[in-house]
């Protein structure tokens, strides 16, 4: 048995749409003596239409972080934004999301992209930890692999840091929100890199869990914020 949740996402960020939800829903079960009933996402789960974001980038960044979150919450089942956009009068709902445009057209988001990327990141992966990283903010879940290793997803809730990657052995691949892959290049002694981190999540593949992750010292850059005096923003 588990609790199934429906809420609409909109255009609130998944670490509150999913993470404070599901959260909620715990809290609502342990009242009632189920301590051990999971939640997992029904059929039309965190629906997020295009119409109500500036960017099909952020757009995508954040259908793959509500699955991360699913994901580390245990949810056996995890709905993806991955079919067209309904080419009906239920386009025009709360409900109207998609990775691909409404038919005839079909022309793919970036969501397609970012999704097949998770799907093939994450495959057969389970929920291992939450690496601390210094900021409330900025994010490292670790999976293991069923194939054997770890993949831990990293990102912000909003903006860019930079991060220190301590890993365990040399071994680490670097996978970017669409798919692109290289060695991540570490330090000679230290076993160390730094990356790049936003709302865009990325995955670092590796043999053995990562040893740590730190946010360096310096201020955001906000690539998906667009109003005046955006600028002078600071956030730690």
């Amino acid at each position: 048995d588990a609790m199934g949740e429906e809420g609409a996402g909109g255009v609130r960020p998944p670490e509150d749409a999913v993470g404070e939800v599901f959260q909620e829903y715990r809290d609502l079960a342990d009242q009632y003596g189920y301590t051990d009933l999971p939640v997992t996402p029904c059929y039309e789960w965190k629906s997020r239409p295009a119409r109500n974001f500036d960017s099909h980038r952020l757009l995508a960044a954040y259908f793959v972080r509500d699955a991360l979150i699913a994901l580390a919450w245990g949810a056996e089942h995890v709905t993806l934004e991955g079919d067209y956009e309904p080419d009906g009068s239920y386009f025009s709902t709360s409900w109207g999301a998609g990775a691909f445009s409404h038919l005839p057209y079909g022309y793919p988001y970036p969501g397609a992209a970012a999704l097949a990327t998770l799907t093939r990141a994450l495959d057969q992966a389970k929920y291992s930890r939450v690496i601390p990283t210094g900021s409330e903010t900025v994010y490292a879940v670790e999976y293991r692999r069923a194939a054997g290793g770890f993949v831990t997803a990293l990102w912000t809730t909003r903006g860019t840091v930079k991060a220190e990657v301590t890993a365990s052995s040399r071994k680490v691949v670097k996978t970017g929100t669409y798919g692109e892959e290289k060695p991540l290049g570490l330090s000679v002694f230290g076993k160390q890199a730094t990356v790049e981190v936003c709302e865009e999540p990325i995955y670092l593949t590796t043999p053995d869990p990562l040893k740590g992750v730190a946010v360096l010292p310096g201020d955001r850059v906000f690539r998906f914020d667009r109003y005046p005096g955006i600028e002078k923003t600071r956030t730690v």
